[in-house]
C-alpha cells in the first residue's frame, strides 16, 4: 500500500478529494471512500486529519492507494497528486520531500510553482506547521521529481522500501545547507 499525504490550509469538501482521485487514478467516484466508510468495492481510501493546533496547514489528507493502481496510472509520489490538487483548490499544498530532514518540505503553489522550504519552528508550540517563507527556493519540476520516489520505489516490496528516499546532495545545496 502506498500512502500519500497532502497538507492543506483549509478544509475541502470530500467531493473535491474524490474528484481529484477519480481523475488521477481513472476511477469512478463510487470506487473512492473515506477510511471510516464501510462501503464495499472501494479501490482508494482516504482520511482527513485536522490539526488540534492552529497552524498554517491545518489539514492533512492521507491517501491509501494500492501499488498496482499507482503503477497502472504512473503515480509514484505525492507531487504528482499535489500539482493538480493545488490547482483544483486554488491554494498551496505541502508534501514531504522524503529526506532525512523532518523540517524540510515541498510546497506546491496554486499555479504549479514548486518550492523547497523549511518548516518554521515556533517556540512553545511543537505541533505548529508553518512554512518559513524566507527559506523557500523555487525548483524545477525536474529537480523535485529527481529526488522523489519513482516507479522502481513503488515496485519494491513494501518491507524493502527505504524510509528516507531522498539522499541527494544537490537537494541540500538548494537551501544552502551542509
Amino acid at each position: 500500500m502506498m500512502i500519500f499525504v497532502l497538507h492543506i490550509k483549509a478544509q475541502v469538501e470530500e467531493n473535491v478529494i474524490k474528484r481529484l482521485l477519480a481523475s488521477c487514478f481513472s476511477l469512478k467516484s463510487s470506487e473512492i471512500a473515506s477510511l471510516e466508510s464501510d462501503t464495499e468495492n472501494v479501490v482508494v481510501r482516504y482520511y482527513i486529519n485536522k490539526s488540534e493546533n492552529l497552524t498554517e496547514f491545518n489539514y492533512g489528507i492521507v491517501l491509501n492507494v494500492s501499488e498496482a493502481l499507482c503503477l497502472r496510472n504512473k503515480i509514484y509520489n505525492a507531487l504528482q497528486l499535489a500539482l493538480p490538487f493545488a490547482e483544483l483548490i486554488n491554494d498551496d499544498v505541502v508534501i514531504n520531500d522524503h529526506s532525512v530532514d523532518p523540517t524540510r518540505w515541498i510546497l506546491v503553489g496554486s499555479s504549479g510553482e514548486i518550492y523547497v522550504a523549511d518548516e518554521q519552528l515556533i517556540e512553545d508550540n511543537d505541533n505548529s506547521f508553518v512554512i518559513d517563507r524566507k527559506t523557500m527556493r523555487k525548483v524545477t519540476s525536474e529537480d523535485a521529481f529527481a529526488v522523489l520516489p519513482s516507479k522502481e520505489y513503488v515496485e519494491m516490496e513494501e518491507k524493502n522500501r527505504p524510509v528516507y528516499f531522498n539522499t541527494s546532495e544537490s537537494w541540500n545545496k538548494l537551501l544552502d545547507r551542509p
